[in-house]
Formats: C-alpha cells, sequence, structure tokens
C-alpha cells in the first residue's frame, strides 16, 4: 500500500435532494469508508467477508430500488441503466470469487473499484436521472 487510503468525505455537491437516492450514495461511501479503513489497519483481507455481505445488501437494497422506480416512471434510458448496475454485480461477483481464490490485492483492487464507481457512475452518470426524476415529482 502506498500510504493510508483517505475518506470520501461527503460534500453538499453530492446531494441530489432525492431522498432514496441520497441515502443510497451515502450508503456506498460508507462502505467505501470501512473497506479502506480496513485496508490502513491491515485487516483486510479477514474482513473481507462483511464487506461483501454489505455489498450483496447495497444492490439487492438500493441498485434494485433505484431500477424499479426509473422502470416504473418510464425512463427512457432505463435498460442503459440496468446494465450498468448489471456490471457493477457482476464485477462484485467477480471479486468475491478472487477473493475466494486467495488474490492478496484484492482488498485495493475491490476499494479502487467502488472509488472509482463513486466518482464516475454516482457523481456523473446517475446526475443524468435526476432531472427526470424531479420532473416526475420525486423528492
Amino acid at each position: 500500500m502506498k500510504g493510508k487510503l483517505k475518506h470520501i468525505e461527503w460534500k453538499p455537491e453530492y446531494e441530489f435532494q432525492i431522498e432514496t437516492v441520497d441515502q443510497s450514495h451515502r450508503k456506498l461511501v460508507d462502505l467505501i469508508n470501512r473497506l479502506g479503513d480496513m485496508i490502513n489497519r491491515q485487516a483486510c483481507p479477514e474482513s473481507m467477508s462483511e464487506i461483501f455481505f454489505s455489498l450483496i445488501h447495497y444492490a439487492e437494497r438500493y441498485l434494485i430500488q433505484e431500477e424499479i422506480l426509473l422502470r416504473d416512471l418510464g425512463y427512457i434510458q432505463f435498460d442503459q441503466h440496468k446494465e450498468k448496475h448489471q456490471f457493477f454485480i457482476e464485477k462484485i461477483k467477480s471479486f468475491r470469487d478472487e477473493f475466494s481464490s486467495g488474490n492478496p490485492d484484492i482488498c485495493q483492487d475491490l476499494y479502487d473499484f467502488l472509488s472509482a464507481w463513486f466518482r464516475d457512475h454516482i457523481l456523473k452518470y446517475d446526475k443524468g436521472i435526476i432531472n427526470f426524476l424531479k420532473g416526475k415529482g420525486i423528492s
């Protein structure tokens, strides 16, 4: 490890002002920070099962909740959005499989993936759905 991993500090500009979406994004930031803490304490991979359990719960609760909302409201790019979520889920499964195979770099690799997902999907891609949701009266 190059140095201590820093927490992602939640900033007002991360807020989309849609409660369910913001709750989902805060949960992901919490998971990333917990994984970073484990890496910093060198307690990874002993604690990875907790992270994988939390990521599966995150996907089952928040990603599916978001998909149902978008589908029910007729979001025109729903299929593309769902595909991105499916990619996320498949990557988590792949990381879990690598962890089971004894990959020593899995903690850092997973941290890097989740951080990039937050930066690229959550902060950039998801912004595209916010105007749609607000236009449908969702808050």
